[in-house]
């Protein structure tokens, strides 16, 4: 059986970053996973070292450009998801740097990926609203 407790100490809003506002729930969610490797090298650096890396860099610039011809925004959420290394002010800056979109979505890197979606589909199940499950089909494992 799943933990209530944590549950309910846990604030859906705190998997937001940024770009909350551009969130639709009535749209199809498609979500960058990017890698560690990029972050700064130490907790003192401002900027990812990717900064000093301009082929990966425009290479991830590249993905991202086609992502975002791929599939527009006015029918897909975007959002970045970066790894729990990342600190806030640093996952700001990376996205900024990689998408020239300025309505992008940013959840919040401090956060395991598998943290959100765990707790997001517990709080559909108990309910009823998500950011990430669509909203019919729900399968509770514990029962």
């Amino acid at each position: 059986m799943y933990n209530k407790m944590y549950i309910s100490t846990f604030k859906i809003d705190s998997l937001f970053l940024n770009g909350f506002n551009n969130y639709d729930p009535n749209k199809p969610n498609i979500i960058f996973l990017d890698s560690p490797l990029f972050q700064p090298l130490t907790l003192d650096e401002k900027l990812p070292r990717i900064m000093n890396m301009p082929i990966i860099l425009n290479e991830i610039k590249s993905t991202v450009s086609e992502l975002l011809s791929k599939y527009n925004l006015n029918e897909y959420n975007l959002m970045f998801k970066l790894h729990p290394a990342f600190t806030e002010e640093n996952a700001l800056l990376y996205v900024k740097t990689i998408s020239s979109e300025k309505n992008f979505i940013i959840l919040n890197p401090t956060i395991p990926i598998e943290t959100m979606i765990s707790y997001d589909y517990i709080n559909y199940i108990n309910q009823d609203t998500s950011y990430f499950f669509k909203q019919n089909n729900k399968i509770k494992p514990w029962e």
